[in-house]
């Protein structure tokens, strides 16, 4: 098919993957290994294929030696409101090295645009770095948020243990607060609690137990921990944690936390719970994705979580979307950063 993509790209072709076969996917991993990031094909089969609101599309430059430009989106399930829309996350954007400088991803992105909203796709979103940013800006005709909100609670290493909660005869014993469990698989009430925290929300990816099951317990070469408090046998607060070596510390990732409304007391018990974890896993800090006006700020501060300065982020990400059709009055809300529920669940990174 010819495409507007490839207009100043001669000795290419453009190939479309709606979804993506095997040999894309191969095709999309070694890109990403040439240009020094490993993206293996079980995170790629998991991430493209398997999304529960349905599979990547993605489109492609392809020269000799093999894919040279990429851009991809996954389907997502968008709270507006209470109402819920067709959504797309701009996952991957990649171009190789030597076919720099010539904007093919603008072209590539406007030409996904055209498909997604031509099959009733309402709004792209995502969390394009400082280099992508003034394109998407610019020429795809986003709105723009500014940096990502990051929140940091230093963990230091003097305290840690004593946080965890260890025990010198068991160091890798880690006591639970009273009401917490551990879960290996999700616990009864998800959606219920989903239900209730999403009546204080304008826009948000859906978080119920299909997307959670999906995103917390199939993601592949991770090591997620999750918990869940109770109140009186019923779920009140749901939340998860990794812990890796990153930017030359040990970071520990509050994942999601998901709060009745009703019992915040029992929110902070569970980040409580995830910094103690995080603390016995030798974390120097805990870090979260949360905007200024969500509903589990309060608890957030309350454990001494801080925005982290801009000047110490050690990667520039922003956040925005693109609302394909704006004379939908139901849409707008979309366009304000402060309307939108963030955590890391909603990163393809951590």
């Amino acid at each position: 098919m010819t495409s507007p993509v490839a207009a100043d790209a001669p000795r290419t072709t453009v190939r479309w993957a709606d979804p993506p076969d095997e040999a894309f996917l191969g095709d999309i991993s070694e890109l990403f290994a040439r240009n020094g990031r490993d993206k293996s094909l079980d995170v790629l089969r998991w991430q493209y294929l398997h999304g529960v609101a349905g599979p990547a599309t993605a489109v492609a430059l392809t020269g000799a030696e093999g894919l040279g430009a990429l851009y991809a989106t996954v389907p997502r399930r968008i709270l507006v409101d209470g109402r819920i829309v067709a959504g797309a996350q701009s996952l991957d954007v990649m171009t190789d090295t030597e076919w720099r400088g010539r904007g093919l991803y603008l072209r590539m992105a406007a030409d996904a645009y055209r498909r997604l909203s031509t099959a009733g796709t309402s709004l792209v979103y995502g969390f394009p770095n400082g280099e992508a940013m003034p394109g998407f800006r610019g020429e795809l005709g986003w709105e723009t948020f500014g940096p990502v909100p990051f929140l940091v609670r230093p963990l230091p290493r003097s305290a840690a243990r004593r946080r965890a909660g260890l025990h010198a005869d068991r160091p890798g014993a880690e006591r639970l607060l009273p009401g917490i469990i551990e879960c290996t698989d999700l616990p009864d009430g998800i959606d219920g609690l989903w239900r209730r925290v999403a009546r204080g929300l304008r826009v948000a990816v859906v978080r119920d137990a299909e997307f959670l099951q999906w995103r917390l317990f199939e993601r592949p070469e991770v090591d997620y921990r999750v918990f869940a408090a109770y109140l009186k046998g019923r779920l009140v607060a749901f939340g998860g944690v990794s812990v890796t070596d990153r930017h030359g510390a040990r970071i520990g990732y509050v994942l999601e936390l998901l709060v009745d409304p009703a019992e915040p007391r029992a929110g902070r018990a569970l980040l409580r719970q995830l910094a103690r974890h995080a603390g016995s896993r030798g974390a120097d800090l805990l870090m979260a994705w949360n905007t200024p006006r969500s509903p589990t700020r309060p608890i957030f501060r309350w454990a001494g979580f801080a925005p982290l300065p801009e000047a110490l982020r050690p990667l520039e990400i922003h956040y925005g979307c693109r609302v394909f059709d704006r004379r939908d009055p139901d849409l707008l809300a979309c366009l304000a950063p402060d309307s939108w529920y963030l955590s890391y669940l909603d990163s393809d990174t951590v």
